[in-house]
């Protein structure tokens, strides 16, 4: 079996993009025509663009119409740092100055380059990739000169059913691991709010108090470019830092503190740090400090709770959790674009139980078992969505290297039974 080794810019007819000018109605008002950014990528094929621009666009502006069944690819964008997004695109479009889009020619199946680009996805991003750029690029010249392997069209054919047969099972069970992480996630929820009810719910002898009665409450020291070096470096933990439940210490970062500073933004053991700044839903986000990392401080990305005699630092972890996915947070929020913000000052007002101490420790022994099983579980599907996406990519460079075939030809094969246990792998194909 022999397959040409084709570079990407005699594969197809080649096409760029544009933006036709946001200041002419004409080209966009009522427009019908698809514009295709790299906010539109996601689906391995595409439904439809979010953006649409009139004929007057195409005809009067740098922008072409790039005939259907084309292969889109973004060339452009912060995405790029770790993602290069493709499609297939089954319908005319127009596209972004961030997009290219190539139209193979009749010896290849637009889906054998799409599945291709995918397979091949590390590699172009190593090979490919402009250096020393402000936003993450890809070198358009090295992108076509990358070669591809490319069998018979009838070959193609054949491995392209397999490839699409073998994929629909594996999405099939990502659609049932998304199922079961939805259904975790609402099952912890429920037993936060069962753990820390609402305030009317609040059972007679417990204490119905506020965050900012309960503890201290502190927005952490501000960055300045001036203090990214100094004779008193110490570090410091952001909201990069803080996850749920989980302070990740892999990537902390140093900056210079004043005299006396440092002491004052200290953590320690038993602190409690809130996301300042987040997407809606992860707003409010909570983790406790334990004294991991030593002698480090906090940036106002977070807020810090230390609780006040009375409370145990472990129960307020759990009223925090439990307002975050309650919810309680984001109704406090201020949305400055995409980012919500908790201020102390919003933040003191909010509702917080203090049952005798006693009641805390043992919620939060009770709480915490529940909570450990449900993150084993939690765990233990995220796994499985890991090896799927493995098993995809498995698939796709077993394809391309020409080791992928059917146990028994597909001619023998009753239609809608093939598995991934089906196929097998081939010696690798002869490449030229």
């Amino acid at each position: 079996m022999t397959w040409k080794m084709v570079p990407l810019k005699e594969i197809g007819t080649w096409y760029g993009g544009g933006t036709p000018s946001k200041g002419a109605p004409e080209f966009w008002t009522d427009g019908t025509i698809p514009w295709l950014s790299p906010k539109d990528m996601g689906q391995h094929v595409l439904e439809r663009t979010k953006d649409k621009v009139t004929e007057a666009a195409v005809s009067a502006s740098p922008i072409k119409l790039v005939p259907e069944n084309s292969v889109a690819m973004v060339v452009r964008s912060g995405i790029l740092e770790h993602t290069f997004p493709s499609a297939l695109v089954p319908f005319a479009t127009s596209l972004n100055q961030d997009m290219k889009a190539v139209v193979t020619n009749a010896d290849v199946e637009p889906q054998w380059l799409a599945w291709g680009v995918k397979a091949f996805e590390r590699e172009i991003l190593r090979t490919c990739t402009k250096a020393g750029t402000t936003v993450a690029s890809i070198d358009t010249k090295r992108l076509q000169e990358f070669r591809l392997p490319v069998p018979s069209l009838d070959e193609q054919r054949r491995l392209l059913a397999q490839i699409e047969e073998t994929l629909s099972h594996l999405e099939a069970a990502k659609r049932s691991v998304e199922m079961a992480l939805t259904r975790i996630k609402t099952f912890k929820s429920a037993t936060l709010q069962k753990a820390v009810p609402d305030a009317r719910d609040y059972p007679a002898h417990w204490e119905a108090s506020t965050v900012g009665k309960a503890g201290l409450v502190e927005l952490g020291r501000q960055r300045h470019p001036d203090w990214h070096t100094g004779e008193k470096m110490h570090p410091y933990l952001r909201v990069a830092n803080v996850f749920e439940n989980r302070i990740d210490t892999r990537d902390v970062k140093e900056m210079h503190w004043p005299e006396h500073t440092f002491e004052r933004f200290r953590l320690h053991p038993g602190d409690i740090l809130l996301n300042e700044g987040q997407s809606p839903d992860f707003l409010g986000r909570p983790a406790m400090y334990t004294g991991t990392p030593k002698s480090v401080a906090f940036t106002n990305s977070l807020l810090r709770f230390k609780a006040h005699e009375g409370v145990l630092p472990e129960f307020a972890l759990l009223v925090f959790r439990r307002h975050m996915h309650a919810g309680r947070f984001k109704r406090e929020a201020r949305i400055t674009t995409n980012i919500a913000h908790l201020s102390a000052t919003r933040l003191k007002p909010i509702e917080f139980p203090i049952p005798p101490l006693n009641e805390q420790q043992r919620i939060v022994t009770e709480t915490h078992d529940e909570l450990e099983r449900i993150q084993r579980l939690e765990t233990a599907f995220k796994a499985q969505y890991r090896r799927a996406d493995s098993l995809r990519r498995s698939v796709l460079t077993a394809a391309f290297e020409g080791r992928l075939m059917a146990r028994c030809p597909p001619s023998a094969a009753a239609p809608n039974t093939q598995s991934p246990d089906d196929l097998t792998l081939i010696p690798e194909a002869s490449l030229i």
